[in-house]
């Protein structure tokens, strides 16, 4: 190759890793700015993610200052299209945001009722307070997301599928296996076997890490196997948690375990 050739090819490269957003499922807190950011700056992300957290019961979401945080007119004005006309903000079931001193705090809205079940205006939640685990990385997650499905990049997660429930997983993982996708992609570890499935991945796509009594580590696909192994009708889920396909723990030392834990019986 020619010094103009490769130096253009190393630039592609490059570009291509630039390209990539990759994130930590274990450790999502640090991508929190940049979403915050995006749903302070940006209305289109912050409709989508409204749209997006009313699968767990969230109304909305937007950013308010420490000035701001007992504002209802502020509350209201994120609102979306909960009926605004019988609102009123709710009494916060809570003190400890008051004990929160950052500029600027994410806030989620959720519906209250009253013991008869009927609705009777919003509450405010503080997202680092108030919210549970699961969702403050799902929040955190659709920053990088939208980023990634928007501008055709490749997002790459590590535990993707920790503090999320199954479905929210799937949930998101669709949004790469639609028509409307072109370019995005999405490479992600995960545990939760119920994802390997043909109805969401091919075989291709589905990959195993192995390790051996050595302590490496070998990655190959389930398209690796026979056709005898891995039948058009084959439920992959059971197939794996069967041995069939390698990469999962071999339980061996259970009596020694229990020795220690209760002593030798009889």
């Amino acid at each position: 190759l020619s010094k103009k050739g490769s130096g253009s090819k190393a630039n592609l490269i490059v570009e291509w890793f630039r390209n990539c957003n990759i994130v930590n499922g274990n450790s999502i807190k640090r991508y929190a700015k940049y979403t915050l950011d995006k749903v302070k700056d940006d209305p289109i992300f912050r409709d989508w993610c409204a749209n997006f957290l009313r699968v767990i019961e969230i109304e909305g979401v937007y950013v308010a200052s420490d000035s701001e945080s007992n504002s209802e007119d502020e509350h209201m004005e994120h609102l979306g299209d909960v009926e605004q006309g019988q609102v009123k903000v709710a009494q916060r079931i809570s003190s400890e945001d008051q004990l929160i001193k950052r500029s600027e705090n994410l806030v989620t809205i959720h519906r209250a009722y009253d013991s008869e079940g009927n609705f009777t205006g919003v509450l405010p939640f503080l997202l680092d307070m108030q919210e549970s685990a699961g969702t403050r990385k799902l929040l955190y997650l659709l920053g990088p997301l939208y980023d990634t499905l928007t501008k055709g990049k490749v997002l790459v997660v590590d535990e993707l599928d920790s503090k999320l429930h199954s479905m929210l997983t799937r949930h998101i993982i669709n949004f790469f296996n639609t028509q409307q996708n072109a370019k995005a992609q999405l490479v992600f570890a995960v545990h939760d076997t119920s994802l390997l499935t043909k109805d969401i991945f091919r075989r291709d796509q589905i990959w195993f890490i192995e390790k051996d009594q050595f302590g490496s580590s070998e990655l190959y696909s389930l398209s690796d196997f026979k056709t005898e192994t891995v039948r058009g009708s084959s439920a992959f889920y059971k197939n794996y948690l069967a041995g069939k396909y390698g990469a999962i723990p071999y339980f061996e030392h259970d009596n020694q375990l229990n020795e220690v834990l209760y002593g030798k019986v009889g």
